[in-house]
């Protein structure tokens, strides 16, 4: 059963934020050190936390797949884009498997010396979807979010005091662990906040995991970078971004998600134009050629096919 955080989310947001940049502890959940969102399924506060598997018949679902393990999403028009600490890699669309095309790959930047923790490649064949739409502009603060990726499940419930034996503020922190399974998930939560500067190179937004949520409130778990971010702006489906780290409390258990923890998307309104000169050039034509043994065996047999074809033309004799 779910237990209520004991702390008021803005109060625990506005401490978590000031002490994760003094102490610089963004968690990119890759082997590096820092939590990245090698996450997978998003993970849910509502319910028992096995829902949202399924296409909810909006916001892109079937965009959404798998790769190398993590996740990825697929732009259209043969191009697919997750985070770079993922990497390229073949594609796993609605269980279909998609080849990616190696030497395509195109590390987006985000200044002339600074690559960000995004990556666009290549696939081939390709499925018939049409091309997502991406923001044009950033999203504002408390726009409504779909977040959508494949990664841990939601296991025990768990709680953590981040004082350890000194008094609050804050109270323990409630949430749950990370299950050892992984699933295809989609939930809400809403902008907290542009970032002012960049995390791992990238431009940015966060959203932040509250407790006492109407709509199922979403967190990055290990798996989930890569995974699409969806908004609507003007009545329009688009992607808003690409979710690539969470954000720990310091001192933070790992394996854990609890309430006041953030989730980092790179904001592809930013990193757009590049994307949408990628997206246009024609995807690459693989072609396989033949080896010279298969020259020789069709060179072969088309003689001794051209002899029985000359020995047949020629009269009997007498």
């Amino acid at each position: 059963m779910l237990r209520h955080n004991r702390i008021a989310a803005t109060d625990a947001r506005r401490w978590l934020f000031s002490r994760f940049v003094r102490r610089i502890a963004l968690v990119a959940l890759c082997a590096c050190g820092l939590w990245s969102a090698e996450a997978a399924a998003v993970l849910l506060a509502s319910g028992d936390g096995t829902q949202n598997t399924t296409d909810p018949g909006w916001f892109g679902w079937q965009y959404v797949g798998e790769v190398n393990g993590l996740s990825a999403t697929y732009l259209g028009e043969g191009w697919v884009i997750t985070a770079n600490h993922v990497g390229p890699g073949d594609l796993t669309l609605e269980g279909t498997v998609y080849p990616w095309i190696p030497g395509s790959e195109v590390r987006l930047r985000t200044n002339g010396s600074t690559l960000a923790d995004l990556v666009v490649f290549a696939i081939t064949p390709y499925p018939n979807l049409a091309p997502l739409e991406i923001r044009t502009s950033p999203p504002p603060v408390g726009e409504f979010l779909i977040m959508m990726g494949f990664g841990r499940d939601r296991g025990t419930d768990t709680s953590w005091d981040p004082n350890g034996i000194w008094p609050p503020p804050p109270d323990e922190l409630l949430g749950w662990n990370w299950a050892g399974t992984s699933s295809k998930r989609w939930g809400t939560n809403e902008v907290a906040s542009l970032t002012s500067g960049l995390i791992n190179g990238t431009v940015s937004f966060y959203t932040s995991f509250d407790d006492g949520e109407v709509l199922p409130e979403a967190q990055a778990a290990g798996g989930d970078s890569g995974g699409g971010v969806f908004s609507i702006n003007a009545g329009a489906t688009e992607l808003a971004g690409i979710i690539y780290a969470a954000g720990p409390t310091p001192g933070q258990p790992a394996g854990t998600a609890l309430y006041t923890n953030l989730t980092f998307i790179a904001r592809l309104d930013f990193y757009r134009d590049e994307i949408e000169e990628i997206r246009a050039e024609a995807v690459p034509i693989v072609t396989v050629p033949l080896s010279p043994p298969l020259w020789l065996l069709f060179s072969g047999t088309l003689a001794a096919v051209g002899a029985w074809r000359v020995r047949g033309k020629q009269p009997a004799r007498s």
